[in-house]
Formats: structure tokens, sequence, C-alpha cells
């Protein structure tokens, strides 16, 4: 009887010609089609998901480009879009403007508000779909040395509107890392005192994918920071990666509101605290429970960094 492993390999294989078809069949852009059989067919040195099965795979070409376009418009309230919206920008402003020792971060993937339907929603719509098909998901943030910003920053600033160019590389790679910014409307503290179960960092299960394309494209640390409103936690993509395929304080959640799957990765004591966020809480309302009430203006407040970049490049 032959090992397990060698039919598994054969069912692979067979999956992977039934994908192949697909993709030829399928009315991609020319991008998407060359992005669909990089995939397929990668770099041996490119490192896999190792949950990334080519059944995963097909699930996710068919959603992403088949009768749906990438970052399809979807029917939502307005004002859940607003929230989500300002809470995201909310945290990742106050990275932006924190003091980082030598270091500087840029804005790099989209940051407009711009609400479905609203003018200039479906050029913006599109941008980030062709910038998506050929670099993966864009971190919101990039990291630079103080200097190389500072020299560089109106070349950086045009990376907002066209994707990185040949001419871009040389400035891209002194870039020492990505982050990609999480944020939820919970009180750290305030749930704590109420015994309430640990947070989570949260990832959107489709977007794995695309993460793991754009840190193989430009082999860059990437890392997540969950930004809650009154602290903020990290993780690197290798730890979160390592956590996922071992099941380490990892599951998988469905989100009825969005109709969305999420990967949470839990808070415990030992997860390195990124920084305390001194809030002005007298415009929010917060629970028993520690969450915090769509709030009609976003609170003022301010970092106090405990860790550092070279810290953070050692997760």
């Amino acid at each position: 009887m032959r090992a397990s492993k060698d039919v598994v390999f054969e069912l692979q294989q067979s999956e992977k010609r039934y994908l192949l078809r697909y993709v030829e069949r399928a009315n991609l852009l020319d991008i998407e089609r060359e992005r669909a059989m990089f995939l397929l067919n990668p770099d041996p040195e490119r490192e896999f998901l190792s949950d990334h099965s080519s059944t995963a795979l097909l699930i996710e070409l068919f959603e992403k480009y088949g009768h749906r376009s990438i970052f399809e418009a979807k029917e939502a309230r307005k004002e859940d879009f607003q929230t989500n919206q300002g809470q995201g920008e909310w945290a990742e402003q106050l990275l932006l403007n924190a003091e980082w020792q030598g270091y500087k971060l840029v804005s790099f993937g989209p940051s407009d508000g711009i609400i479905p339907k609203e003018a200039g929603y479906e050029e913006r719509r599109l941008r980030y779909r062709e910038f998506t098909a050929i670099e993966g998901k864009r971190p919101d943030l990039l990291v630079f040395p103080e200097e190389v910003e500072a020299n560089y920053r109106d070349q950086i600033a045009s990376w907002q509107t066209h994707p990185i160019m040949d001419g871009d590389i040389e400035v891209f790679n002194q870039c020492v890392c990505g982050i990609e910014v999480k944020s939820s409307l919970w009180h750290c503290g305030q749930r704590r005192k109420h015994g309430e179960g640990p947070l989570s960092i949260t990832v959107k299960t489709e977007e794995w994918a695309d993460i793991e394309f754009w840190v193989n494209k430009f082999r860059k640390p990437l890392l997540f920071v969950q930004a809650f409103v009154d602290e903020m936690y990290v993780a690197s993509y290798r730890d979160l990666l390592n956590r996922k395929t071992n099941r380490l304080g990892y599951k998988e959640a469905f989100e009825p509101k969005t109709k969305k799957s999420t990967s949470t990765f839990c808070i415990s004591q030992s997860e390195p605290q990124l920084a305390e966020i001194l809030t002005d809480f007298s415009v929010c309302t917060i629970d028993d429970k520690g969450h915090i009430a769509r709030p009609k203006q976003w609170p003022l407040a301010q970092l106090n960094l405990l860790k550092s970049i070279p810290s953070l490049l050692a997760l």
C-alpha cells in the first residue's frame, strides 16, 4: 500500500491541473492571471503557509478572481463603514505621530475614507485592486530610517498613487519592515477588571494569501499591531504564521455581521505590549465589560511607547 503522503501528492497534482484550467478560462486581468500562475507555480525558495493547500487556493481564486472582482463594493451601512474607517485611521495616526527614535513611519496601504458609491470610490477601488494583484496586500504602514524618509519623502508619498516601480526599488529596499494595523473598540484594563476573557489579534482569513504574497515578494519583515483604546500589542507575521500552523492560541471565527471568517490569535500576559494609549475618554461611553460605544468623535490620544523599532524587528 502506498504511503499516504504519495496519495495526497497525487490529489494535489490533480487539483493543480484543475486550477490551471480554471485560470485559463477565467475572465482575469493580465496581472491577475500572472499572479494566479505564480501561486500555482511558485519560486522553489518561496515559503508557503503550511496549510495553504491547493483546495484552499481554489476557493480563494474563485472568490477573488471569478464572478466578482477584488475588493468588490459591499452594501454596507454608511455609519458602520465610517466607524470602522475612523477607528483604523485613529490607530494609524497614533503610530504615525509617535517618536520612534531614529525611524519614521509612513502611510502605504489604502487610507482614504471614501464610502462605496461616493464620488471617487470606484477609481480608488480599481487602483488598489491593481496594487493587490501586483504586490499582494500592502501593509498599512512602512518603517524607514529617519534620514531615508527625509531624503525621499516625495517619492515615498507618490506610492499612494501607483505600484512600486523599478525606479522605486532602491528606495523601497531601505524600509526596515511593514506594519499591518488592526483596531478594536475594547478597553483592555476595564475588561480585565471585570474578569472577562483575553482579547486577540484579529486578521481576516481572506487576507492571509494576499499578506503572504507581499511578504514573499518583497522579503520584508511584517508586524501586526492590534490597537485597543487603551493598549497596543504587537506580533510578527512569522510568529502568527507559526501559531496558525501549529494551532497555538489560534482559532477561526465567523463574524455574522460581516459574514466573514477571521483568524484570531489570543493575547496572553506574555504577548509583547507595544504601547500604552493615553486616551481622553470624556467623549466615549464604556460599558462594564469594557466595550466602547460608537463614538460621535474619536478621542484625543497619544502613545507611551514601550518598544523600539530594533526590538520589534527581533520578534
